[in-house]
């Protein structure tokens, strides 16, 4: 029974620093960056139904804002999840952030109603990354 004990012991132990290893630890800078983001986004996206040339400004810095947390992303290791979650939020050619600002670049103004379903789809997939990097591990 006790060299069960002993190897049940070091399996529990060698899960659980594999675990510590495979997700990059909290971090507190990206952490409160992606939750400014997500109020600069939506807060942005509001405007949507107005002219763009007037946002303009705001929208490419947002853009820089959101490949810099991608490229921030991609220089952790283990870190696939978070990446594959700001890609698809920043391409231009899917359905989120980054599509909606083409569009809206594009055709100058977006309607209310269809800006008014958009936040709410934006919304959650910024919660989406903001869960993801808040459940990481507090060192």
């Amino acid at each position: 029974m006790n060299r069960k004990m002993k190897f049940l012991s070091l399996i529990l132990l060698s899960l659980f620093v594999l675990a510590c290893v495979s997700t990059p630890p909290f971090d507190q800078t990206e952490y409160s960056r992606a939750i400014v983001l997500k109020i600069e986004a939506l807060s942005l996206l509001e405007n949507a139904s107005k002219n763009f040339q007037l946002y303009d400004g705001e929208v490419s810095q947002l853009r820089k804002d959101m490949q810099f947390m991608l490229e921030y992303a991609r220089f952790k290791p283990n870190n696939e999840e978070c990446i594959a979650l700001w890609e698809r939020m920043n391409d231009p050619d899917g359905a989120f952030l980054g599509n909606i600002l083409m569009e809206w670049e594009l055709r100058g103004t977006l309607s209310e109603a269809y800006v008014a379903g958009l936040l709410d789809i934006v919304s959650d997939r910024f919660d989406d990354i903001i869960e993801l990097l808040g459940k990481r591990i507090r060192k």
